[in-house]
């Protein structure tokens, strides 16, 4: 029977091991206290389970029934010793006398109750312990949570306080759930299940404690802390980190002061107004006038009006923390410049090179046609060509019109789907090509996610697969189109593939480059535009070999752009 009190021996002795450990590799002095808690615990339910299957009455089950009481000292001695320790991480701190009132309670008190048992009947004794136990304890545990408010580690360790709630919840669990099911309910194995999950509670409120890690931008900050009355008085001056070594007394008072006079117009507004200021980015030469700091002002103690009459100074060193952010800007605001001095150069490359090409065509067609204008056939020839120099700088034109859209203009996009936009792009294909076949393979599940795009993102179909089809002047084509799903769900995969065309693998991640446009089939900056669109798009684009480590088989596009979620 009762087998209930071994298994939370059990796991009183697993806390022991686990704090014991780190007690021996950190030496903290709260570990030490988490270590002894776990080994008194499992010594006291040892011995209650053997009381418990005892005969009711006997004279050895009254002496371990006493022993109980007696093993409970130093058991609340700990309870309490972790109690006070958490409340000395808060604003407030526990005032001597209280401490030394709450390690004599049960010092005082615990052998009384043991006398109880062995000289009055179990009933009896029972009632006068928890007559006197319950307001006692309650009263001192009581005083302490009142402690634990106006946490200034809330902001800058929120780790720390959530390990202390669980350890003040697992206590008051250990000491007031048991007592309601065994003394009240006599619900023995329901109050020693109640031990063994307070015993879980304190151990993991422990294990938060000791782990504390700092959140998002406070990972880097020194938190100092300045508690000062409506009257000037400096109650806490806490102005490093609990880490680092602490200001020492008189000195510690008077930097405080030279602090708060940086500060005393917001201050002063924090009392008249009660309202909450922050000033993000102050130096404070008392402390480093080479760092940056923000200072949260916030009311502290109100009177009964409502107004404050003390307030709450919390000081975040942000130095290493906007270095960095500086540092990203700086990163981000350099790489917009290359893209802004690529583009420049682009478009004067287009001025210098191609633009400049299509007209010198253009005059020498017109004056070729000028000289042979009795020639009606060779004078109409010459004509066609001109025209088509001018439908290759309006065809320029345009692509560079929408690449510079694709760079600068907000993507408002919608649901499209993908067997559609190719299909669209291939009729808009076949009308470029006209001179020879050009025949399309699409392969897609028949249950396609949509992606997100918009009326520009065809252009970018349209170029791949006119590059495709004009990789091989000779012969008709065959262009092969794929769209899968990703593993993941979150994307779709494109594969536009073509043989006829055999390019190195070095010159593959160059041929969405406008720089090297000229050395590619088909001329122009179909493949750079196509680029800038999938990028647009938030989408990515490379070229591989159509049959893997053969590049005499051709190349395959693959197009991963994000599908609608």
């Amino acid at each position: 029977m009762y087998e209930t009190a071994l298994y939370a021996s059990l796991v009183a002795m697993l806390v022991t091991i686990f704090f014991g450990r780190k007690a021996i590799q950190r030496r903290n002095y709260m570990d030490f206290v988490f270590t002894a808690f776990g080994l008194v615990a499992a010594i006291r339910h040892i011995n209650l389970y053997f009381w418990l299957n005892l005969l009711p009455g006997s004279e050895l089950q009254v002496l371990l029934r006493a022993a109980d009481y007696i093993i409970g000292i130093p058991l609340m001695i700990l309870g309490l010793e972790m109690l006070h320790t958490s409340a000395k991480a808060r604003v407030k701190p526990a005032r001597r006398g209280v401490r030394l009132l709450a390690l004599l309670i049960p010092i005082l008190t615990m052998p009384i109750f043991a006398m109880f048992f062995i000289l009055l009947d179990i009933e009896t004794a029972r009632l006068l312990a928890m007559m006197m136990l319950a307001p006692t304890l309650g009263g001192v545990i009581g005083y302490y949570m009142l402690q634990f408010r106006n946490n200034p580690y809330r902001i800058a360790k929120p780790e720390f306080e959530k390990g202390t709630n669980l350890v003040i919840l697992g206590y008051l669990t250990m000491i007031f759930a048991t007592a309601i099911f065994v003394a009240i309910l006599r619900l023995i194995d329901v109050g020693i299940m109640c031990e063994m999950t307070a015993l879980l509670l304190v151990a993991a409120g422990g294990v938060v404690q000791s782990t504390v890690t700092f959140a998002g931008l406070y990972s880097k900050l020194k938190v100092g802390v300045i508690i000062v009355d409506i009257e000037g008085k400096i109650e806490i001056a806490k102005l490093m980190d609990e880490a680092e070594p602490q200001i020492a007394g008189i000195e510690k008072i008077l930097t405080a002061r030279a602090v708060l006079a940086h500060i005393g117009y917001e201050l002063d507004r924090v009392f008249e107004r009660g309202e909450a200021i922050t000033l993000p980015h102050i130096t404070l030469d008392p402390l480093d006038p080479h760092r940056m700091y923000q200072v949260d002002l916030l009311p502290h103690e109100l009177s009964g009006e409502g107004t404050p009459i003390s307030a709450l100074i919390v000081i975040n060193d942000i130095t290493d923390s906007l270095r960095d952010i500086e540092t990203e800007q700086l990163a981000e605001l350099l790489h917009r410049y290359v893209k802004e001095r690529d583009t420049a150069e682009f478009y004067l490359d287009l001025l210098n090179h191609d633009v400049s090409n299509m007209f010198q065509g253009i005059l020498l067609g017109v004056e070729i046609a000028l000289h042979d204008v009795k020639d009606v056939e060779k004078t109409m020839s010459t004509l066609g060509t001109v025209m088509g120099q001018i439908n290759r700088s309006v065809d320029l034109v345009r692509h560079v019109k929408m690449m510079a859209q694709a760079r600068t203009t907000h993507v408002h996009l919608v649901p499209v789907s993908v067997p559609a936009l190719i299909e669209e792009s291939f009729r808009v294909v076949k009308s470029f090509v006209q001179h020879k076949a050009v025949g399309l393979e699409f392969y897609a599940p028949k249950e396609l996610p949509e992606i997100l795009g918009e009326y520009m993102l065809s252009q970018c179909f349209i170029n791949i697969i006119l590059f495709c089809a004009r990789m091989d002047d000779e012969n008709d084509a065959e262009v092969e189109v794929r769209v899968e799903p990703s593993a993941e769900g979150d994307m779709l995969r494109i594969e536009i593939a073509a043989d006829g065309l055999e390019i190195s693998d070095e010159m593959k991640p160059r041929m969405f480059d406008w720089q090297t446009r000229s050395g590619l089939p088909s001329g122009g900056i179909g493949l750079p535009l196509a680029r800038a669109l999938v990028d647009r798009y938030e989408g990515k684009i490379h070229i591989e070999d159509r049959v893997p480590r053969d590049p005499s088989q051709g190349i395959r596009f693959v197009i991963s752009l994000p599908a609608k979620k």
